[in-house]
């Protein structure tokens, strides 16, 4: 795969044009509400109120800062970032809006494959909606980097769209780049994590005339 392969000068325009892209998209302030499996997720994983202060969770592609929100009002030592500086202003407004204003998080710019953290530093990985947005190769790039931020037993939970979604390939939304077969989404997690949890999620809008079809992956250290 000739994206595997870029050359420095080809990353950073390919990093600018993503960015603007995104920037356009965010204007727009992304979605209002946290996506019920991620709530289920993490109130399930993560029981203990008091242990989650100690908890440090990221928010990968945070875009509008939605599911930032959640995991600050929730008691995370929260993280968010996105290739999006737009996003990332989205998010920190967002923050500033609720009525706790003690509510944190530590939002930066950063694309998936160049996040600049330490290794081991983070219990928890949230994306939604990210990988599917991502040019083909990127995700491939990005993962065994992403694994290593987890501390052992930490866990990633990724929802991205499979290849029978129906905005794959879709004029009218330009946005989603590709998705994922099973193979794909075996092939990208199983060298990076000790244990998968693979699930679809299955919606039809529109009278049954379109299908949402995502992956829902867990994926444990």
């Amino acid at each position: 795969m000739s994206c595997l392969s870029r050359d420095t000068n080809e990353m950073y325009a390919h990093s600018e044009n993503e960015r603007s892209l995104w920037d356009k998209w965010n204007a727009g302030g992304g979605p209002q509400y946290p996506r019920d499996e991620v709530v289920r997720f993490f109130f399930r994983r993560f029981k203990d109120e008091n242990n989650r202060k100690k908890t440090r969770a990221l928010d990968l592609g945070c875009g509008g800062g939605v599911h930032t929100v959640f995991l600050a009002q929730s008691g995370f030592e929260t993280m968010a970032c996105d290739i999006s500086p737009e996003g990332v202003k989205k998010t920190e407004q967002r923050l500033a809006r609720e009525k706790d204003k003690s509510l944190r998080a530590d939002a930066f710019v950063a694309s998936i494959e160049e996040i600049d953290l330490p290794s081991a530093s983070l219990d928890a990985i949230l994306s939604v909606g990210v990988f599917e947005c991502t040019l083909p190769g990127v995700v491939e790039i990005a993962m065994p980097k992403i694994a290593d931020l987890l501390r052992p037993g930490g866990a990633g939970f990724f929802i991205f769209a499979s290849d029978k979604d129906y905005r794959v390939g879709s004029a009218q939304n330009p946005y989603v780049r590709r998705g994922f077969t099973e193979s794909d989404v075996r092939s990208i997690f199983t060298a990076s994590f000790a244990e998968l949890d693979i699930n679809r999620i299955i919606r039809t809008e529109q009278n049954q005339s379109i299908e949402l079809n995502e992956w829902m992956v867990t994926a444990t250290k």
